[in-house]
């Protein structure tokens, strides 16, 4: 098998490369506790030579695209019950000279990167992978890309170089940077406020996860007005903001234990943490449609 996908607590499919003549696919309508073999006749036939992935498979809704080798689509509407297919604008979706990857918002709006060599160029569909537009080329910096689901709003990240993210509000048209230099790992987008992307770990405390919070296209994405020191504490730590402007501050420990929750303003504030246990506290601060969430270590 490359792939399980489960659609609801009941209904999934599972699904792999050719046996035989037919792609070999089950769904499952009982939380997996039997299987069932897709029909040949629900199924296309695959080319010669052609297989699967393990990765790069999309499912939205009751809907789920699978990538071949031969730059095909296999593509289900009723969780895979019957299955139709479509050449995508490639050769193979994860090839040693070409390669690609598909991303979906809707079941009808996405969007396909593709990877000749070192040149990279842009596809976007209005119906689902059956059709795609003519080539562009992508205007991009980052190509790890992830819809924000319903919208036509992609965010592209990278760990490589140049490492960063950013985002385009037009389906990939223009793209305004987040961030540079800062190493961006694969990411989700759970929608237009909240998301996260993966990152490199060089300690317990630095690196790992990042997550978004805001909204796209405001004051998110400049740096921090607050700077939040020190770490490790011992007694109290200092809050220091750029302006006078009011803010709100909660710190929980990792638990989720809320240590407090206050109304700040003023340009520096210092908080008492003598009392705290040693540990990991974080120090949420939110100033207009801003949030910041800033790691502290308590000695």
């Amino acid at each position: 098998m490359n792939g399980v996908v489960f659609f609801d607590a009941n209904n999934g499919v599972a699904f792999g490369d050719p046996e035989g003549n037919e792609f070999e696919i089950y769904t499952s309508n009982n939380g997996g506790s039997t299987w069932t073999r897709v029909a040949a006749a629900s199924v296309p036939n695959p080319l010669s030579g052609e297989y699967g992935y393990n990765g790069g498979f999309r499912h939205i809704g009751s809907t789920i695209w699978l990538p071949t080798n031969k730059g095909r689509l296999l593509k289900s509407t009723n969780m895979g019950v019957t299955w139709t297919v479509s050449q995508a604008p490639l050769t193979d979706f994860s090839g040693t000279s070409q390669s690609g990857n598909v991303h979906f918002s809707t079941v009808n709006n996405g969007c396909l990167l593709k990877k000749v060599n070192t040149t990279y160029t842009f596809y976007t569909t209005t119906n689902g992978g059956t059709t795609w537009s003519a080539a562009t080329p992508y205007t991009g910096t980052y190509y790890v890309i992830d819809y924000v689901p319903n919208t036509n709003i992609l965010v592209a990240t990278s760990a490589g170089t140049p490492s960063g993210s950013a985002y385009s509000l037009d389906n990939g048209t223009s793209w305004t940077t987040i961030d540079s230099g800062a190493q961006r790992g694969a990411l989700a987008m759970f929608d237009s406020s909240t998301g996260w992307c993966g990152g490199f770990s060089t300690d317990p405390l630095t690196g790992g996860i990042f997550k978004l919070s805001g909204n796209l296209s405001n004051e998110i994405f400049t740096p921090s007005k607050f700077k939040v020191y020190p770490s490790p504490a011992n007694n109290f730590v200092t809050i220091t903001a750029e302006s006078t402007d009011a803010y709100s501050l909660k710190i929980t420990d990792l638990s989720g234990k809320v240590m407090m929750n206050s109304e700040l303003s003023g340009m520096d504030n210092t908080v008492d943490v003598s009392n705290y246990a040693s540990g990991i506290y974080l120090f949420e601060i939110k100033s207009g449609n801003r949030t910041d969430t800033i790691k502290v270590v308590k000695n």
